[in-house]
């Protein structure tokens, strides 16, 4: 069913891609252009034709911002605590394992910041290996891949950033289900409802534009892990030049 909200373990709902897929596997002349047109025009017909669903897709991407901006703020406090000047110093001379749990703590925090129910961060990432993480938004549970984020001591604002982007999904699909505990309206709880329900990672950019790029969680997801990293990046400015050496 359209609004329906399954709880497939197997529903990978964010897999914050390392790049969009290669436009050179695409063939993007007229020709077949036009026959991917056929086969998926009468999914944007039953978009036109439904005036309730048109109903809810003008109010698609009319997200308020208060309640988001708040929330942004509590986590940009947290990453600013967690990694402060002396931390982000110190994050190159930490082992991988070091890192790791800095990182899985952090995202802890942010979990208890958003209010959503965190279960914790797996490194488990056979269903999305070469992403930098992902969530199915129910379970609670974000995935990150280490390989990418902790290996690699560069990434540490990647790291942070994508801790609370994934965070938020999470909180998104909470909302979803239980808005009051989150402060959101009717029309919000609505727009996060369609537009998760026509989450599609698969083919972002391409033949979906909406799918995953422009989605509407995806929009507010990369708003608030770029707004936390930014935060905690700031600090970097803090710390003497000589201590990076």
């Amino acid at each position: 069913k359209m609004f329906d909200i399954t709880d497939s373990s197997d529903d990978v709902r964010d897999i914050n891609r390392v790049t969009d897929m290669s436009s050179e596997k695409f063939d993007f002349s007229d020709s077949s252009i036009s026959g991917v047109w056929e086969l998926v025009k009468d999914v944007f017909g039953a978009f036109r034709d439904s005036d309730t669903i048109q109903k809810h897709l003008e109010t698609l991407n009319d997200v308020p911002n208060g309640i988001s901006d708040q929330h942004i703020k509590d986590c940009q406090s947290v990453a600013v605590k967690d990694f402060d000047s002396a931390t982000i110093s110190e994050w190159y001379e930490l082992s991988a394992d070091g890192r790791w749990d800095k990182i899985t703590e952090f995202a802890s925090h942010i979990g208890k910041a958003m209010g959503i129910s965190f279960k914790g961060v797996s490194d488990d990432m056979k269903a999305c290996p070469g992403a930098f993480g992902y969530t199915n938004g129910h379970d609670g549970i974000i995935h990150l891949n280490r390989d990418l984020l902790i290996a690699d001591p560069g990434q540490i604002f990647k790291a942070i950033d994508t801790c609370a982007h994934e965070c938020e999904h999470i909180r998104q699909y909470e909302a979803i289900h239980d808005p009051e505990k989150f402060g959101i309206d009717e029309a919000t709880r609505k727009a996060y409802e369609i537009a998760w329900t026509n989450y599609n990672p698969c083919l972002p950019s391409y033949y979906d534009p909406i799918g995953y790029s422009y989605n509407t969680c995806e929009v507010c997801a990369r708003r608030v892990g770029e707004a936390v990293a930014g935060a905690a990046a700031e600090k970097l400015t803090d710390i003497p030049v000589e201590a990076l050496d």
